[in-house]
């Protein structure tokens, strides 16, 4: 059974217990035991990836762990749920870096939407969430807010990063589509910044 939520609940929130931000109870900067024991109450199953099915396997020392089932969010803008998988990325040090969403366009391309289609909804509706949420992005590059029907299939390729800043964290949306493939690769991810000395 899938999860289904709001792009309010999505969103990071303060966790009153911690001095750090979380994603849906989980704290950035947790163990690797504490994370486990909030998905099992939550009833998600966290599987430990290696080799090549590794996101991030550049980082060394790193320990990389997806979520299931997928995470439904459904933001206000469209009527449809978007399917991200939850990634978990945990430092060398046994501490809760970086959680990415990210877009399963596998699982929409079997409900018949095709990834041009889910390009332009899911870019545009993600991109508007997060600027209701943190406000305009600290930095930009990319077609991001004037992506349209001839950028997907005109182009060869069309691509979009936006990042925020807020309390301890980093925000991130990075999207890019191929024509020539016809794949999407869209995430969000909340990263832990450290202070140095820290």
């Amino acid at each position: 059974m899938r999860w289904l939520a709001t792009f309010a609940i999505l969103l990071i929130t303060a966790d009153a217990g911690f001095g750090q931000q979380s994603w849906q109870g989980l704290v950035l900067g947790s163990s690797l035991n504490q994370v486990e024991q909030m998905v099992v109450k939550k009833g998600w199953r966290i599987q430990r990836l290696e080799g090549q099915s590794m996101r991030f396997n550049s980082l060394s020392g790193h320990q990389e762990y997806e979520a299931t089932p997928d995470y439904d969010v459904e933001p206000s803008t469209i009527k449809i749920p978007l399917h991200f998988t939850p990634n978990l990325l945990f430092a060398p040090a046994d501490q809760l870096q970086r959680v990415t969403l990210n877009l399963n366009t596998k699982q929409h391309n079997e409900e018949q939407l095709t990834t041009g289609a889910l390009t332009l909804i899911a870019a545009k509706a993600v991109q508007a969430a997060l600027v209701e949420r943190y406000g305009p992005p600290l930095a930009r590059s990319g077609i991001c807010d004037s992506v349209s029907a001839y950028d997907i299939v005109g182009r060869g390729t069309a691509e979009c990063k936006l990042s925020w800043k807020a309390e301890k964290q980093r925000i991130s949306l990075e999207w890019f589509h191929s024509g020539y493939t016809h794949q999407l690769f869209l995430s969000i991810s909340y990263e832990r910044i450290v202070a140095s000395g820290v």
